[in-house]
């Protein structure tokens, strides 16, 4: 199968499974991003200006995480996908040696 190939016979929590376990560090990543915008929720509840814009601040950062774990995995997945394809096929056990005759 190749990626980006659709899958008729997976539920979508298999699926997540599947995205996930090819790409573990993007779920985290997405984490940190959702923890930063409660963090902005909190402070601007509370009209903290300093604490929101240091919240921003991480928003910021944890996003570009997430698009550069994102990016890094597809980058990952095309070199190994790559590297799979240029491997040498290895010889078949069922084809029969061939002994010198002497």
């Amino acid at each position: 199968m190749q990626p980006g190939e659709l899958r008729q016979d997976e539920t979508f929590w298999q699926r997540t499974k599947r995205k996930a376990s090819e790409n573990p560090f993007v779920l985290p990543a997405v984490g940190l991003t959702l923890f930063a915008f409660y963090r902005m929720t909190e402070a601007l509840q509370r009209r903290d200006v300093v604490d929101f814009q240091k919240a921003q601040r991480f928003r910021i950062s944890a996003q570009m995480l997430a698009i550069g774990t994102l990016v890094g995995g597809f980058v990952w997945s095309e070199y190994k996908r790559q590297i799979a394809a240029a491997a040498p096929a290895t010889p078949s056990a069922a084809a029969p040696s061939e002994k010198p005759s002497s």
